[in-house]
C-alpha cells in the first residue's frame, strides 16, 4: 500500500476544509467535495407523508368512495365486523 493524501472541498468556494493524510488503496490523491443542500424537513414531515398516503388510500377503499366502486356501492358500510376492525387496527 502507497501513501496517498485526501483533500475534502467546500464544492461551491473550493475553500480546504480538511486534509487526511492516510494510507489508502487508491491509485491519485482524491478530492472529495461537499455541498451544503440548505435547509432540510424534519423527520417529523417526513414521517407524518410516509404515513398518510398509505392510510387516506385504505380509507378511500374503506368509505366505498363513488369513483372507485361506482354509484351503485357508494358510501355503503359493510356488513361483516372483520372490514371495521381491520380500519381501525389499520388507522389507529
Amino acid at each position: 500500500m502507497k501513501h496517498y493524501e485526501v483533500e475534502i472541498r467546500d464544492a461551491k468556494t473550493r475553500e480546504k476544509l480538511c486534509f487526511l493524510d492516510k494510507k489508502l488503496p487508491v491509485g491519485t490523491t482524491a478530492t472529495l467535495y461537499f455541498r451544503d443542500l440548505g435547509a432540510q424537513i424534519s423527520w417529523v414531515t417526513v414521517f407524518l407523508t410516509e404515513y398518510a398516503g398509505p392510510l387516506f388510500i385504505y380509507l378511500l377503499f374503506y368509505f366505498r368512495v363513488p369513483f372507485i366502486y361506482g354509484r351503485k356501492y357508494d358510501f355503503t358500510s359493510s356488513r361483516h365486523t372483520v372490514v371495521h376492525l381491520a380500519c381501525m387496527c389499520h388507522s389507529f
